[in-house]
């Protein structure tokens, strides 16, 4: 992956978080997704807010770039904290955790990183929406990438749908399309059931950019399925980020942005150490 790719995929899961979050939890009935960053919705969030999806991937940057290197525990502490004080997000306190996520960092402890469920029930997309540093650490090579996203997974989501679905991810920004394994794509976007899952949030990403047209084009698209929009649109960001790269995200996406400059920094940081190893 170039250096343009991989900024276009870190800021693209920002710039789709805060494009989702005021459709969260509405129905496709719904949602009217507009073009540019919309306000309010469950959380009441402002123009261009992000929600948990980018705090916890600032929060994995921020172990990266101290450790310069992937360390579970340091990014497990950097969870705690989050949860705790609200740091590496937009508030001062976290107002967006999904259950599996909330339940694992309550049992992480200073020797004990990986607190994943394992459970039937536990295939949340709370760990796919967080993923990109650990591409981007290793943007010159995919099957380490592989592992340290699966690793970063098992923090807080331990199954085995989220090391099928996270490992076949992170080869496809690499290779940009999907595998030819079909058990990955029979999944329903549009059931109504289960739309929290590590599968659906998957499969929405794939289905709004083959049919989205560029960039926002592909937001609009997860958004208008619903749910989890704010999760969906973070992977579909990250998904078409990756693919067409930084530069190719409209201005006004990136101006609206809040803390843009900020998550920029932490993206070249993350190229930096990708790019070295």
């Amino acid at each position: 992956m170039n250096k343009d790719q991989v900024l276009g995929m870190i800021i693209g899961c920002a710039v789709g978080d805060a494009y989702g979050a005021p459709y969260e939890f509405m129905s496709p009935d719904a949602v009217r997704p507009t073009q540019g960053y919309s306000t309010g919705g469950t959380h009441d969030v402002t123009i261009g807010e992000w929600t948990d999806d980018t705090a916890l991937m600032v929060a994995t940057m921020d172990a990266y770039i101290t450790r310069q290197e992937f360390d579970a525990q340091a990014i497990a502490n950097n969870f705690k904290l989050w949860k705790n004080t609200g740091k590496f997000g937009t508030r001062d306190y976290v107002f967006d955790i999904g259950q599996t996520t909330a339940q694992a960092i309550e049992r992480i402890t200073d020797d004990t990183p990986y607190a994943g469920s394992a459970g039937e029930f536990s295939s949340g997309n709370g760990s796919i929406m967080r993923i990109a540093p650990a591409i981007a650490a290793n943007c010159n090579n995919p099957a380490k990438a592989i592992g340290e996203a699966v690793a970063l997974s098992l923090i807080t989501h331990g199954n085995s749908d989220t090391i099928t679905y996270i490992s076949a991810f992170v080869d496809e920004v690499f290779h940009g399309k999907q595998p030819a394994n079909k058990l990955l794509r029979h999944y329903d976007v549009y059931q109504t059931y289960n739309t929290g899952s590590i599968m659906h949030s998957y499969n929405v990403a794939w289905l709004a950019c083959h049919y989205g047209s560029g960039f926002e084009g592909a937001l609009l698209e997860a958004a208008k399925l619903g749910y989890d929009t704010d999760t969906n649109c973070a992977v579909t960001g990250m998904l078409v980020g990756a693919r067409l790269g930084y530069s190719m995200i409209p201005d006004h996406l990136l101006k609206n942005l809040q803390q843009h400059d900020m998550l920029l920094d932490m993206a070249n940081k993350m190229y930096d150490i990708g790019a070295r190893g």
